[in-house]
């Protein structure tokens, strides 16, 4: 197997509109792989039994990773995904339950990911996004028919906007 050489960030910056309708984002532009996201990409191909990376970028292996997106023994490179919150509801000041969104190449996702669901906050429409510390799935995302439902617990601090992000 050819090794991993360029390094580029897991962390996709996957996210939805503040009218919380799902669309397709653009990801932003690479950068380094920490050595903890590296390893877990090289035990996934090798679990894989992906022995040929030829023709791959480091951008597209790393999207496939997260993605959970093989073809026997093959990466199968993603050419379109979207996510995005499809339902949200306040149940209390600080729990969201939120239902997320994602189709990958245009067909429903089934099963995990290889990363957790995070949201981001802000208070006001033009705040800049925060992470929520403690908005995050315990483990990796788990999709049926390209939905997943997870309850976040939210800081005080008066967060109105939320969009998720997939984090490795």
């Amino acid at each position: 197997m050819r090794p991993l050489s360029e390094r580029q960030s897991l962390r996709h910056d996957l996210r939805n509109d503040v009218t919380f309708l799902t669309h397709t984002p653009a990801l932003p532009e690479p950068a380094t792989l920490a050595d903890e996201e590296l390893t877990r990409v090289n035990a996934w191909l090798s679990d894989g039994g992906v022995n040929d990376l030829t023709g791959l970028s480091q951008a597209q292996i790393n999207t496939a990773y997260l993605l959970d997106s093989l073809s026997g023994s093959a990466v199968d490179p993603v050419e379109s995904y979207t996510f995005g919150i499809s339902k949200i509801e306040m149940t209390s000041p600080t729990q969201l339950n939120v239902t997320v969104s994602l189709t990958v190449d245009s067909v429903a996702k089934a099963g995990a990911v290889n990363g957790r669901i995070q949201l981001q906050g802000k208070v006001a429409l033009g705040d800049g996004w925060t992470p929520l510390g403690s908005a995050i799935t315990p483990s990796f995302a788990e999709f049926t028919n390209g939905s997943a439902t997870y309850t976040f617990d939210i800081p005080a601090g008066g967060y109105a906007f939320f969009q998720p992000l997939i984090v490795p």
